[in-house]
Order: structure tokens, then sequence, then C-alpha cells
């Protein structure tokens, strides 16, 4: 109708035909959406057979990554929290960020990664060891000072305290005693960012 206006917010007002493209636009978020949804179930049901993760990965925490729409916990190590902070010569630095974002680098110069399910932890995380060809993703990051070893890993840790790397540059507490002392925490990480990040990632970063 002629003249029809719409009042769609406080101090908004919309044309008809300013209406129509809202609606459009509307039905492309939709759309977007339901694809999404539709490329996560077919990868939860492809990658459900053989116990394999396949990328693009993106990092929650020093020691979590997304991928497959689902969350997945590096088996074997344990990293700084993302809030937590260490010490070096009585300076406090944000190892948990610095560790989040060293897993961030290597899964963007490693996109060929793919993770083999080694069962879940308490929290419903997939525990998995990921690796391409011979590169294993939770050994480079023990051996970097970013993660402690936690049933794995233990030679590469030693090697790593000894160099002084990463943390074992200064004084931190154990990500473990962190945890209890600050309750069991999820890292402070804005979900529904990391899931923007991953859909991006998958429809080749539009």
């Amino acid at each position: 109708m002629k003249g029809f206006v719409c009042h769609f917010r406080e101090g908004f007002v919309f044309q008809e035909g300013q209406v129509v493209a809202i609606r459009r636009l509307k039905d492309v978020i939709v759309a977007v959406c339901m694809l999404a949804l539709g490329l996560l179930i077919a990868a939860r049901l492809d990658q459900g057979h053989d116990g394999e993760v396949y990328g693009p990965f993106v990092a929650v925490d020093g020691d979590t990554l997304m991928g497959g729409g689902e969350r997945i916990r590096l088996a074997g190590l344990d990293a700084p929290e993302l809030s937590q902070r260490c010490s070096i010569d009585g300076r406090e630095w944000p190892c948990g960020k610095v560790a989040r974002d060293a897993l961030s680098d290597i899964l963007q110069l490693r996109p060929e990664l793919v993770c083999q399910a080694e069962g879940h932890d308490r929290y419903g995380r997939r525990l998995a060891r990921c690796r391409d060809a011979d590169y294993d993703l939770g050994q480079a990051l023990v051996s970097h000072g970013m993660a402690l070893a936690y049933g794995r890993y233990s030679g590469e840790e030693r090697q790593a305290r000894i160099a002084g790397r990463g943390i074992w540059a200064g004084t931190f507490l154990r990500p473990d005693d962190f945890r209890r002392q600050h309750g069991d925490v999820d890292g402070g990480a804005d979900w529904m960012l990391l899931m923007w990040n991953w859909l991006k990632a998958i429809m080749g970063g539009v």
C-alpha cells in the first residue's frame, strides 16, 4: 500500500521498499544459518565413524580448539588458563593469552592438521591428539614452553624447562593449581565469536 510506513524501532521509520529489503536480508541470514547448520551436521556425521576430526580449527585457549562444531581438548598436556598470568623477573605477563595465540598461529600455519579422538574429558570435550604427518601439535606446544606435560611429552617439558622457554622463563602457577584456587574456569572465551570465526574458516574466510 502506497505511503505505508513501518515503525521498526523507536526513532527509526522505514518506507515500504525498505521493509521488503529488510525481509530479504532476514531470508538471506536464515539461509546462511541453515547452510552452516547443514555443514555442521555433515561434519559430525562424517567424523563420527573413524574418530578423526578435520579442520579448519580455531583456538579457544592454550590447549583447547574448536573444529567440526565441537570443542577439542589436546590430550597429554595442560596449558595456562586464558585468564592466567605468569611472571618474569617480578613482572607479570598474560601467559594464558600468549599460549592461546601460539596455538592459533600454529593452526593457521598448519591447516592440514587432523585430530585423532582419544575419548572425552569430564567437561564433555573431545580429547584428541592432533598431527600433520610427523608434526605433533601437543609436542610442539610443550617444547616451546606454552604448556606442561600431562601424561605425555615429559621429555619435551624437561628440555623446555632447561632452556627456559615460554613459561619456564620465569615463575608460574601450575594450571591445575590455578583452577583449584580460582574454580574451574572456561577461559572467558567469547563462544559466539569463536563459532563465527570457525564458520568463516569453513567458508574460506568470507
